[in-house]
């Protein structure tokens, strides 16, 4: 009788019995504060020693606002809202990758750029001060008051604001008389006192009427 080789074979199933994992701990990404919604800033993808697995990526904390999001099959992270750089910084995520059954985390870390997209901002819309008449003796003409507008530029955008300067008077002219000279008839026989006349004194800061001989003011 003969002798009969059988070959038998038998396939082994890998078994999920592997979570996935990722190269590091810490991924780190920048992102300009304007950029377009579904930009992907990047890409984390994780592995898994079994064969058959399918892995799947979700964000699980710190997407404050909702600003990125995942491709679940892939692991690109894209912009999906409004970012400011003035409002925040700096966004840490818990980035998740499964397999259905196991699943491990990594943090990614998206810095916000800032991008020259608001104005310069003066304190107040309007600003006053004041100088004596002194300070503009090499001007060609007195004037009371200037009016000038400041702009202020970054090379991108502009803002301005008034300057009101107030020229205060300046106590240097000497008093003055309306008339050189002075005068008035009248009766030897009137009583005592009796007014003459009325002169004015005059000066920017000082005026002084005469009445009787004697000076009020």
């Amino acid at each position: 009788m003969g002798q009969v080789t059988k070959f038998i074979r038998i396939g082994i199933a890998d078994k999920n019995d592997n979570p996935p994992y990722f190269d590091k701990a810490l991924y780190e990404a920048e992102v300009d504060e304007n950029e377009d919604i579904q930009h992907t800033v990047l890409t984390v993808t994780a592995k898994d020693h079994d064969e058959s697995s399918r892995i799947r990526y979700e964000i699980t904390s710190g997407n404050i606002g909702g600003a990125f999001a995942v491709k679940n099959m892939t692991g690109a992270i894209y912009v999906a809202g409004a970012l400011d750089y003035e409002t925040r910084k700096r966004y840490e995520l818990r980035l998740a990758a499964s397999d259905n059954l196991k699943e491990n985390y990594t943090t990614v870390v998206i810095h916000v750029k800032d991008v020259n997209d608001n104005p310069p901002v003066f304190e107040r819309p309007t600003y006053r001060t004041q100088i004596t008449e002194e300070d503009d003796r090499n001007l060609p003409k007195r004037v009371l008051q200037y009016y000038l507008t400041l702009v202020a530029s970054d090379s991108l955008n502009e803002n301005e604001t008034i300057i009101v300067i107030n020229v205060k008077d300046v106590n240097d002219m000497p008093p003055s008389f309306p008339q050189q000279v002075y005068e008035r008839t009248m009766d030897e026989e009137l009583a005592v006192p009796f007014p003459i006349m009325q002169v004015v004194f005059l000066s920017t800061y000082l005026i002084l009427v005469m009445v009787m001989g004697l000076v009020v003011g």
